[in-house]
């Protein structure tokens, strides 16, 4: 068995280091954290917030939903961008057919590449894609009411 204990410099050197973003009774002192901090450092830990340290408006508000207008089918679809960048869809549409084009997203909420994705249609399994251009079309399913609410993806266009 080995023992380690640190050495006098070592906890110096600890010491300096945490006196920089936490104040001596641990808590984190208020504009410690920034985004650089946060990204050179993926973990997040307890330690309590200095007030001030986060305020409503630090914190970037969610977009509302957005309604879609569509080209092919009935019913309503939306979708919004959330703070990460991740494009989120809702909403049920009526349609008939497969490779029925349904909508087309609004540049900045697209994706990098095609995706696909599963979704309920007329009770049985369904697929369906949205290209680079924002399109979504149905490519797999029954008739009836076509659910978007599966899809979330990354917006890259």
């Amino acid at each position: 068995i080995v023992i380690v204990r640190p050495t006098t410099e070592w906890a110096n050197n600890l010491h300096s280091v945490l006196s920089q973003s936490h104040d001596d009774d641990g808590t984190l002192k208020a504009g410690a954290v920034g985004v650089s901090a946060v990204l050179a450092d993926t973990v997040v830990s307890t330690a309590k917030l200095a007030n001030g340290a986060v305020t409503t408006a630090k914190i970037e508000a969610q977009q509302a939903w957005q309604p879609l207008t569509l080209t092919n089918g009935t019913g309503s679809a939306y979708y919004y961008k959330d703070s990460l960048g991740f494009v989120h869809l809702a909403g049920t549409i009526n349609v008939t057919g497969t490779n029925v084009a349904l909508f087309t997203l609004p540049a900045g909420y697209r994706p990098g590449y095609t995706i696909e994705f599963p979704h309920t249609s007329g009770g049985t399994y369904g697929q369906s894609s949205i290209t680079t251009a924002g399109v979504l079309t149905k490519t797999i399913g029954g008739n009836g009411n076509f659910c978007v609410g599966s899809a979330s993806f990354r917006a890259e266009n």
